[in-house]
């Protein structure tokens, strides 16, 4: 007889284990796959957007300190319509152009003939909320100083803000 109900004993603790071997699985799978969607989903940059702030550091190929320049009065506004057109103002010059959005980057094209105004990339959206945006965006390349004509090998980074408008 002890033999019986040492062994029932033996399945019941295996059995239980199991049980909460399976319920723990499970528990860690679904608390698993809603971090995932939580950190996944962003909200649509859709909206009229008003730029009130810039960072900008400049690496200058062959210059060991970079540039740092920090412009409060940065004044361009940005409509993304839900259409996918984007339309950029700034000083009264209106761009028109198109963007994207895939959970945190920003894919925006916008043509400058000139040159001196290339906003057209792959952002990072690093905020966003109702009435908060900032964008980073990073690109190497040849760069034209539109003071001097000078060309020049460079990484910028840019950091946009932008306050709902």
């Amino acid at each position: 007889m002890n033999l019986i109900n040492d062994f029932q004993h033996k399945v019941l603790n295996a059995a239980t284990r199991m049980s909460f071997l399976a319920a723990f699985v499970i528990t860690a799978t679904v608390f698993t796959a809603c971090d995932d969607d939580d950190d996944n989903g962003i909200g649509s940059v859709a909206g009229n957007w008003r730029g009130n702030k810039t960072e900008l550091t400049i690496l200058v190929e062959g210059v060991p300190t970079p540039i740092n320049e920090t412009d409060d009065s940065f004044a361009g506004e940005v409509e993304f319509k839900s259409n996918g057109t984007a339309v950029y103002t700034e000083d009264g010059d209106e761009i028109i152009g198109t963007w994207s959005q895939n959970n945190n980057k920003l894919t925006l094209t916008i043509p400058d003939d000139s040159q001196e105004l290339d906003m057209s990339g792959v952002y990072t959206i690093q905020e966003l909320s109702g009435s908060k945006l900032k964008l980073y965006i990073e690109k190497e390349g040849s760069f034209e100083d539109p003071d001097t004509g000078f060309v020049f090998d460079a990484t910028i980074k840019a950091t946009l803000y932008f306050d709902k408008n």
